[in-house]
């Protein structure tokens, strides 16, 4: 796979359901020696990590998926995980279908200030959502990559058009398991193609 992005890194992913967000991000995340999978509308299920529902036991572990009860961590577990991670070397704090813990209007402080000071950390914050408008924009506008798998919404389109540009309407072709990456501070063609392919 072509694509890598390393533990100080924001990234987010957004697309439709079972278009391979999940799947790329597993992927991705098994080249990171300690990972904290916040998988608040249950679903994730990778081999070796540790599985809990417990915050505290979320951060003795190297690769961990905690399901929040209720699907949102106490405030003051995001700044404890990207410490945590900090301790030991780094690391990715990843947000499993976004929406759950977000809305487009409120984001916890605790995860705000995560995004905003885990890359100073050595520590990256990624979020996952199947829509552009249902995630607060921190988590786009903060975001170093933007990996776009196929959308279906012209209004979710238009809100990605502001920070990825054209590449934004290229979503409404792309099959399943095709995206393309949007990379801040780089220039794109006005008509974007799909750059990698997750190999299923």
């Amino acid at each position: 796979m072509e694509l890598v992005a390393a533990n100080d890194q924001r990234v987010a992913f957004v697309g439709q359901t079972e278009m391979g967000k999940s799947f790329l991000a597993e992927h991705l995340l098994a080249q990171q020696p300690r990972v904290i999978a916040i998988d608040s509308k249950p679903g994730l299920n990778w081999p070796g990590y540790h599985l809990t529902d417990n915050p505290v036991a979320a951060l003795l572990t190297d690769k961990v998926i905690y399901r929040p009860p209720g699907g949102t961590p106490p405030e003051s577990f995001w700044m404890e995980a990207v410490r945590s991670l900090h301790d030991r070397g780094g690391g990715i704090i990843y947000v499993d279908e976004g929406p759950v813990v977000m809305t487009p209007n409120r984001i916890p402080k605790g995860l705000a200030d995560a995004i905003r000071v885990g890359a100073q950390l050595g520590v990256g914050v990624w979020v996952s959502s199947q829509e552009s408008v249902t995630v607060h924009n921190t988590t786009l506008r903060q975001a170093k990559l933007i990996v776009l798998f196929y959308i279906q919404g012209h209004s979710d389109r238009d809100k990605l058009s502001k920070i990825v540009g054209d590449m934004a309407h290229t979503t409404a072709y792309l099959k399943p398991y095709e995206f393309v990456v949007f990379v801040r501070g780089e220039t794109y063609d006005h008509d974007a193609v799909p750059k990698y392919m997750a190999v299923a």
